[in-house]
């Protein structure tokens, strides 16, 4: 917009925003992923189904642990306008970080109710051994107090290929019988594929402990991983009410736009 009107009008930029301000807004893309022609129809019966099931049994929903990882890295998007230094010389500020040798954390979290789950560091690049490991050893020991009883309890994953493996989906036949979700679920249970924008910790909390963690440039890996510890305890019970909450707006969204993907509509 701004080019636009500067190509017709000769403005400078300033004066162009200064006209602009009163009657627009500035809006930023939202990226989603590529969809396929089947993704719609998927993504339709699922959110009905989550609808119907909250609309029988009120709270439901909060019996759902949603899980997913995602990775940190020592390049990862850091904000500087945070980093500035007022000065009449360039003082030509730097700050080191560790560069040279380059980490990534591999983490897990999951949401369930108003709880946090995690968080769980994988070394490594995440395959479907170390998964169900991680399934077997670790998750019962994060799940200890939680106040959902496991027999209540449905266990959510995305459609990543470590979640997939035969081994995968017998144990968790077993351990969540009938209350799994995900992409070897079947039925209504299946997950849509490439929707990140239904999943609570795509949608909402990776960005969230991003931005913190990411709010000074990261040093070392164990530095990062200290920082994800301390802003995963900061959130709060009050906002997973929230994005509880959300969820079933974006549920009702998606029901509303025949499966087609909601973000651009979503206040």
């Amino acid at each position: 917009m701004y080019n636009t009107y500067q190509f017709f009008t000769g403005a400078n930029r300033e004066t162009v925003r200064l006209i602009l301000r009163p009657v627009m807004r500035p809006y930023h893309y939202i990226p989603q992923p590529t969809v396929r022609d089947t993704d719609p129809s998927v993504r339709l019966r699922f959110a009905r189904w989550v609808a119907q099931m909250e609309e029988e049994n009120p709270g439901w929903t909060r019996t759902i642990l949603f899980s997913d990882e995602s990775n940190f890295t020592q390049g990862g998007t850091m904000n500087r306008q945070n980093y500035r230094y007022w000065s009449e010389n360039n003082p030509r500020w730097t700050r080191e970080v560790e560069n040279q040798r380059r980490w990534t954390l591999n983490v897990w979290g999951g949401i369930v109710g108003d709880r946090l789950v995690g968080p769980h560091y994988f070394e490594g690049p995440l395959n479907g051994a170390m998964y169900i490991q991680f399934l077997q050893n670790d998750l019962p020991r994060l799940l200890q107090g939680n106040p959902v009883p496991s027999a209540q309890m449905w266990f959510h994953q995305d459609c990543a290929r470590p979640h997939s493996s035969r081994d995968v989906t017998n144990y968790l036949d077993a351990e969540f019988p009938g209350r799994g979700i995900g992409n070897m679920a079947p039925g209504n249970r299946k997950w849509p594929p490439r929707s990140p924008d239904m999943t609570p910790l795509d949608f909402y909390h990776w960005g969230r402990l991003k931005d913190r963690c990411y709010a000074e440039p990261p040093t070392t890996k164990e530095d990062m991983r200290q920082r994800i510890i301390r802003e995963w305890r900061l959130i709060t019970p009050r906002e997973l009410q929230r994005v509880r909450r959300q969820f079933l707006k974006i549920i009702h969204c998606v029901i509303e736009h025949e499966g087609g993907h909601v973000q651009p509509y979503l206040n």
